[in-house]
């Protein structure tokens, strides 16, 4: 991976020390961006789908931590994922605001069909690839 192009870098959890033979599961860092020579950390809003093949059923949510979030659902933290896992993360987009996140996770649950939702953010995350270039 070349450090100094990407803006995704997978990193443990400051937290999290390896221990024993099992370490822990990693991580996605979004690097800061330079702001007049100062890092300004910019707040990022997740929407993410995710599938329990146990159940075989989908949620949808949107989070600002992506990582904490996939771990609550699998420690049975969350009411409605409650013992329906294991759960894997499915798609995720990144929003700029929590209000931007919320009203995507609406329009993804309104389309009634997990399929189409994966689909529509496949579509939005390779369009935000292209026109970053």
């Amino acid at each position: 991976m070349d450090w100094a192009r990407s803006s995704v870098v997978e990193h443990l959890p400051f937290k999290q020390r390896v221990g024993g033979s099992r370490p822990p599961a990693l991580t996605i860092i979004i690097k800061p961006r330079i702001c007049f020579g100062v890092f300004a950390f910019m707040k990022r809003f997740f929407v993410y789908i995710i599938y329990s093949p146990v159940k075989m059923i989908y949620y949808i949510g949107h989070t600002s931590d992506l990582y904490d979030r996939i771990n609550r659902h699998n420690s049975n933290r969350s009411k409605f994922t409650k013992n329906k896992g294991p759960w894997e993360l499915v798609e995720f987009t990144v929003c700029k605001t929590k209000s931007e996140a919320y009203q995507l996770e609406m329009k993804l649950k309104r389309m009634k069909n997990p399929k189409k939702a994966i689909q529509y953010l496949k579509k939005l995350n390779s369009s935000v690839v292209e026109h970053s270039d």
